[in-house]
């Protein structure tokens, strides 16, 4: 077994920068024993694992990136239903009607529906959303996890109160403390819920 190639494979890019300064180490130790078309091989197979190391790096930071790029494009909400319920994107926006406006925060933009879908609706007095931050607004919520399965959500008669708050130009929408109901089978569940939204 070639003790020297056994010990570049083991090198992994979480430590990289140990196991560099220990192959350093390592072929001052047999260079002695070696030629000099061994010395440039060992030094080459270095070179080649420093670059796969920087190449996964640079992998996971695109990843990231990607990760980070999506949710500032899309948003992200989150509810407590029954279970944990998570949404992978989340819009809000004011919809003028007859001098007032009605609120909707969606999973959504169009007709087309995503699965984990959830909509929230609510009359206000407002021009803009900026006119309703940190405002309770009385809402319907709607949460379906799955498609063409059961639908939780509020009474027409208890509405649910959902506050948007703004920073960084960003806003977001939380309710807490809520009852929803589940339409098949009538059970009620304790139920909250954050959004991370996109105007649209």
């Amino acid at each position: 077994m070639n003790p020297t190639k056994s010990y570049l494979t083991s090198i992994k890019p979480r430590s990289f920068v140990l196991n560099v300064f220990g192959l350093l180490i390592f072929l001052t130790f047999f260079a002695s024993g070696c030629s000099k078309d061994e010395l440039n091989k060992m030094v080459s197979d270095v070179k080649e694992s420093a670059g796969e190391a920087v190449s996964q790096a640079k992998q996971v930071a695109k990843t990231a990136g990607n990760l980070t790029a999506a949710t500032d494009m899309d948003g992200k909400g989150s509810m407590q239903l029954d279970v944990a319920t998570e949404f992978s994107a989340s819009y809000i926006r004011l919809v003028p009607i007859a001098g007032e406006a009605v609120l909707q925060i969606k999973n959504n933009t169009d007709d087309t529906e995503t699965f984990p879908s959830f909509f929230i609706q609510g009359s206000v007095k407002a021009a803009s959303l900026d006119g309703i931050v940190g405002k309770p607004v009385a809402c319907r919520v709607f949460a379906q996890p799955v498609s063409r399965g059961d639908v939780w959500s509020n009474l027409n008669s208890e509405p649910i109160m959902v506050t948007v708050q703004k920073t960084d130009n960003k806003f977001s929408a939380k309710f807490e403390s809520a009852t929803l109901t589940n339409s098949a089978s009538g059970a009620t569940t304790s139920a909250s819920g954050t959004f991370e939204c996109v105007e649209f």
